[in-house]
């Protein structure tokens, strides 16, 4: 630890104090989480930035869709409206916040998206705006206490595991590691396919001493690259732009296939400009047949009339993501399906 993360240092124990008397105050009821009558599922984390929750999301919507009426419920990260507002066809990135726009834009009427900062007075609304949900999705929901939840979900990061992590502001940390035993499930995202057996036990035996939790290993699937524009064609040169909280993945795929030629990274939920389009595209014209490659969360954001008007006659490309589980996905199908069972008898 270098010496200015040692001067934090003390700000983290405070930090971690406060979290701590937080969560001893729900845990003895003295603050009251509300309950509801449709079934709560909450994907969430430990730390600040990406750890996989939106791929988790998404794999929990294709699990229920086509068995339940699902709903997500997201707070919306950066967008320029407030309180709660369900999503429609007339909606941006900017109305609802990219995560929530790409869950929309993914699945459509399939289910309900919607957003609200307070998911205590948002739920009520998204009920009696849509009263045969039966199904409600918490997107990035496990510190938020203030609603019960039957079925939790916690992601951390194969090369960021929680247990190594340290408390805000000297690491990344929400709160300390022993409140995962708050969890159903630990699934540990980004892990190598080849995973072995062998090389997720220590993993399991660490996340053991915090949590009885059953422990899952999920790595990230990359589809076949989907146009922006009206060109159908990805060249071998290609230009890697990411605006996620750990763009590292994304760009060693993308690598690992094709002739990158030079990554750029935007900070996490970035709002792209016309100007940094334009900005973007000036680095095709350096080269012929260079193919600029997205992350999907960027993508969404690249799809309103002045960024299409500038991309229109490039090559522009997204990659969209799945998480796959590496072993025994069934059991966690299973456990899910199970508590979704238990509060519908």
């Amino acid at each position: 630890m270098n010496r200015f993360l040692f001067l934090l240092y003390p700000f983290a124990i405070l930090y971690g104090m406060v979290m701590e008397i937080r969560n001893f105050l729900y845990d003895k009821n003295i603050r009251k989480s509300a309950s509801f009558d449709r079934i709560i599922i909450s994907v969430g984390n430990l730390s600040v930035g990406g750890t996989g929750k939106s791929p988790m999301v998404e794999y929990v919507v294709r699990l229920l869709k086509n068995k339940y009426k699902v709903a997500t419920l997201s707070r919306g990260y950066k967008r320029k409206t407030k309180g709660y507002k369900s999503a429609t066809l007339e909606d941006t990135p900017d109305l609802i916040g990219d995560e929530p726009y790409q869950f929309f834009k993914k699945f459509g009427n399939e289910i309900v998206v919607a957003v609200g900062e307070e998911r205590a007075f948002a739920i009520p609304f998204m009920c009696a705006e849509y009263p045969e949900i039966e199904v409600i999705v918490l997107d990035d929901a496990f510190q938020h206490r203030v609603v019960n939840r039957d079925f939790s979900i916690v992601t951390t990061r194969y090369d960021k595991l929680f247990y190594k992590d340290h408390l805000l502001p000297v690491g990344t940390l929400r709160e300390n590691p022993e409140n995962v035993k708050r969890a159903d499930v630990v699934v540990v995202t980004n892990s190598p396919d080849t995973l072995s057996d062998k090389e997720m036990e220590p993993i399991k035996m660490a996340i053991s001493r915090y949590t009885e939790a059953e422990v899952f290993f999920s790595s990230v699937h990359y589809g076949v690259p989907v146009s922006l524009t009206t060109d159908n064609f990805v060249h071998e040169k290609v230009i890697a732009v990411a605006g996620i909280a750990n763009p590292t993945s994304f760009f060693n795929y993308v690598n690992e296939n094709w002739q990158l030629m030079e990554t750029v990274s935007f900070p996490d939920h970035y709002s792209y400009s016309q100007e940094d389009v334009i900005k973007l595209t000036e680095k095709l014209k350096k080269e012929e047949k260079v193919t600029l490659l997205l992350t999907e969360k960027d993508a969404v954001k690249w799809n309103t009339e002045k960024i299409q008007s500038v991309i229109q006659e490039y090559s522009v490309f997204f990659i969209p993501i799945e998480m796959n589980f590496i072993k025994n996905g069934n059991n966690f199908e299973r456990l899910l399906e199970d508590s979704v069972k238990k509060k519908k008898a």
